[in-house]
């Protein structure tokens, strides 16, 4: 009773005040849903993400690592995850999760172009080509469903990913 209504108040203050860029704030209200609600893969989502923003990227990956573990069916947990891997350097475990994602959500946009860009940055050039293509027809045949805004920032980071290849490609054969 009390205890799943404090976890509820205490992620959706976290929300809140992450939502605002109170970083500190939402850290002390997501352990305290964590604490409530140790099982809850959002609650603890929602602690990574905020801990990632103040630098804390050990807690931050942990903290992911463990939603991932108790929802793994769950694609935004694994994007959560990858992203969070990506920025600490682990580039192979964040096109692991981001391949997990897309198993999950196959049609996701957002997904495929965050998987070109690791694509492109592990130097693997076709097929991060082959993945800003299929994000760019999968946002053609209205693949994507999360709404008008998200579509435009997928189609732009797909076109962008596809200049910096292109522009890759050019200069491997200049050289």
């Amino acid at each position: 009773g009390k205890e799943i209504l404090g976890g509820v108040l205490a992620l959706e203050a976290g929300g809140i005040a992450y939502q605002s860029g109170d970083s500190d704030a939402a850290i002390r209200f997501f352990r305290q849903a964590v604490e409530l609600h140790p099982w809850s893969g959002m609650a603890r989502t929602s602690l990574g993400k905020a801990l990632s923003t103040v630098g804390e990227m050990k807690q931050a990956l942990q903290e992911l690592e463990k939603a991932v573990t108790l929802q793994p069916k769950e694609p935004d947990f694994r994007t959560n995850f990858a992203l969070a891997l990506e920025e600490a350097g682990n580039l192979e475990g964040a096109a692991r999760e981001y391949r997990e994602a897309l198993a999950l959500a196959p049609s996701s946009s957002h997904h495929l172009v965050a998987m070109a860009h690791i694509q492109r940055r592990l130097g693997k050039v076709i097929e991060a080509e082959e993945l800003f293509n299929s994000t760019l027809r999968s946002l053609a045949s209205g693949g994507v469903r999360r709404g008008e805004r998200l579509d435009i920032a997928v189609q732009g980071r797909a076109f962008h990913g596809l200049a910096l290849v292109h522009a890759e490609e050019r200069h491997n054969l200049d050289e």
